[in-house]
């Protein structure tokens, strides 16, 4: 079974964004649909986050390019980064971070991750 959560950022970066693009909702419920199917996609459309120091233990993902409806948005750049976690076959759980547009940010705030994560191991503790 899959659960989610989201950082305190991420809301309010989502709330921003979906107060420009109405149909942001929808599209990110498709988005939270196929990461049940497969968490880690495939690249090109998500990349694996590197660089972010030993003692950040979760796989953080970023993923770009994917089915918008919006057309003002679709191949724009939106980005949104989440955390994965699968102690095993039964739980999994998906933090989201950020989620941005690159003509407004460069990239993920590797600071923030390094703050918030650093030693954590489980998303359901």
């Amino acid at each position: 079974m899959m659960y989610f959560s989201y950082h305190p950022n991420f809301e309010k970066q989502f709330d921003k964004l979906k107060k420009k693009y109405p149909s942001l909702q929808k599209d990110f419920d498709v988005f939270c649909l196929a990461l049940e199917v497969n968490p880690k996609w495939y690249p090109p459309n998500t990349v694996q986050v590197d660089w972010l120091g030993e003692n950040v233990f979760l796989p953080f993902f970023k993923a770009r390019k994917f089915p918008l409806t919006c057309m003002r948005l679709a191949n724009s750049g939106l980005r949104i980064v989440y955390a994965y976690d699968s102690e095993n076959d039964q739980l999994e759980f998906v933090e989201f971070i950020e989620i941005y547009h690159k003509n407004n940010q460069d990239n993920h705030n590797i600071e923030l991750i390094k703050e918030h994560y650093t030693g954590v191991t489980d998303l359901g503790s």
